[in-house]
Order: C-alpha cells, then sequence, then structure tokens
C-alpha cells in the first residue's frame, strides 16, 4: 500500500496531474454514494431526466465519440466551432484526457489486444480488465507516442494538460447552480459510463460471453446488451475487425439488428455532409 502511494506521488511530479484514483475515481464514488442517501431523503423523478440526458452527455458524446471515435480512431469530423466544448465534455467524461485515451487505446489495446502489454485485458483476470488496471498504472504506463497526430493539435495539447482543472472546474459551477443537479447530471452518469466501459474491457473480450461474427486476432466478441446500451461499444468484435467505422455495428456486419446508438447523435456534433455519409454507409452495408 505504501508503494502504491509512493508511485501515484512519482505520478503527480511528474505529470503535475493528480492521478486518477485520487482526482476521479475515489472522490466521485463517493459522490455517488452521497447522491443516493439524499436521493432517498427528497426523492424527485427530475434526477432520472438529469440522468439520462448526463448518460447520453458523457457517455455517448464524451466517450464512445469523442474519445473512441474522434480521438482514437479519426472516424468522425466534427464541428470545428462545437471541438472545445465537445473535448470539454470529453475530460469531463473522466477516463482520462483524450491523447492519453488515444494512446492507451491505439498503443496497448490494439496493438497488443490480449497480450501482455494489453493494459486492461481479462487474460490477466476479471477484475483486472473491468478496474483493477487503473490501479496499476503509473507516469510511464501509457507512452504518449501512440498519439503522437494528436500532441500536434494545440487544442487536444491544452485539454491534455489542463485535464484536471476542466473536471473539477466543471464540479465546482455545477454544485453552485444545483448539488442535486451535479450529482444526477455528471457524477452518477459518468460512474455508470465508466462501469459500463470496465464492462466492455471485460465480457467484449471473453467470447463466452458473447459471439463473434470476425476472425480477428484476438479474443474480442459482440455482447448485443452493451452494444445497444453501451453506446455501440458492445459491438466489440466488428470493432476490432474494422477499426476506422464509426458505425460499430449494422456498417461493419451488414446485421441491421447489430444498431449502434451514436449514430443518433451525430447530426448534433457533425457538419451535415458528415451525418448523410455515416447514415449512407449504414443503410448500404443494410442493403446489401
Amino acid at each position: 500500500m505504501i508503494n502504491w502511494f509512493i508511485k501515484n506521488w512519482e505520478t503527480y511530479k511528474v505529470t503535475n496531474q493528480i492521478p486518477y484514483i485520487f482526482a476521479v475515481w475515489l472522490p466521485f464514488h463517493a459522490g455517488a454514494i452521497l447522491g443516493v442517501y439524499w436521493a432517498i431523503e427528497s426523492w424527485s423523478w427530475w434526477y432520472i431526466l438529469y440522468a439520462v440526458i448526463g448518460w447520453t452527455v458523457f457517455g455517448g458524446v464524451g466517450t464512445a465519440i469523442m474519445l473512441h471515435r474522434y480521438s482514437a480512431h479519426s472516424a468522425i469530423i466534427v464541428r470545428n466551432s462545437l471541438k472545445p466544448m465537445l473535448l470539454w465534455i470529453a475530460c469531463m467524461a473522466g477516463q482520462g484526457s483524450p491523447i492519453w485515451w488515444a494512446a492507451l487505446h491505439r498503443g496497448y489495446h490494439h496493438a497488443h489486444s490480449d497480450k501482455e502489454k494489453d493494459l486492461h485485458s481479462p487474460t490477466k483476470g476479471f477484475w483486472n480488465a473491468y478496474m483493477g488496471w487503473m490501479f496499476k498504472i503509473h507516469h510511464n504506463s501509457v507512452n504518449l507516442k501512440y498519439a503522437g497526430s494528436l500532441l500536434r493539435d494545440k487544442t487536444m495539447l491544452w485539454f491534455h494538460k489542463h485535464y484536471n482543472v476542466v473536471i473539477w472546474s466543471s464540479i465546482c459551477v455545477l454544485w453552485i447552480i444545483n448539488p442535486m443537479l451535479c450529482l444526477w447530471f455528471y457524477i452518477i452518469p459518468m460512474l455508470i459510463d465508466l462501469h459500463t466501459d470496465s464492462l466492455v474491457n471485460s465480457l467484449c473480450h471473453s467470447p463466452s460471453h458473447g459471439y463473434r461474427g470476425f476472425d480477428t486476432n484476438d479474443l474480442s466478441c459482440n455482447v448485443w446488451y452493451l452494444g445497444l446500451f453501451g453506446w455501440g461499444q458492445g459491438w466489440h468484435n466488428n470493432h476490432h475487425a474494422k477499426q476506422r467505422s464509426f458505425d460499430f455495428g449494422t456498417s461493419v456486419s451488414g446485421k441491421w439488428y447489430e444498431f449502434d446508438p451514436c449514430l443518433l447523435l451525430v447530426p448534433f456534433i457533425a457538419p451535415m455532409s458528415e451525418t448523410i455519409r455515416l447514415w449512407k454507409q449504414r443503410r448500404n452495408s443494410c442493403a446489401g
């Protein structure tokens, strides 16, 4: 335990960013427990509406689109005028800066999927894939060279350097507006998304929990409920078969029922031409 604290202190000295466990994981889980307790004391159906909207914003736009499809795979073009706001939302998703997330995903998960260098493979145990890996990383666990193209983007770099500031300034503002809004619109939906993505890490690389439509060089599989209710992330075997596709579902497999909900969010963040391109791609794949 002492060595773990020392490693996290070393991380802070090297990166000037509070380690993830202390900056996000512990305080956010404590906040969620507090939010549930308060809700029992004074329940309002508004909390459910807050949570659904927050889950859509931070899980759908923040993680599934901006961290995964945009930053890691360059699978979508977003409106330039919205880019700073969208990257702000991506940081608030609480899974690391877009540059850090892309480097981890490109250089470790896809390049070495289900092998020793894959930091969150279930081959090292369910808990490791679920969340245990988060407790093991330190300042040199993820080499940012794998996100070299993003390091040349000044806007991306700003959000990387100010990741903790973005999260905690947002929390302060939301808390001042309304503490329950902060808890149910942001903290609780963000944690739901975090745990959903953790299930993707664990179950979508365990073939016994899903099915494989493509013979990929890893253990990736599709888990239907994580595909439909996890912003398309559960169509994971499809994604590993065609990583640059925005639509993880039908556009890859041609199966109409493998719907990727992220397509519903595209019109709000992308130019019309991009929206038409992505939906047309799905329609053509489904027709084929």
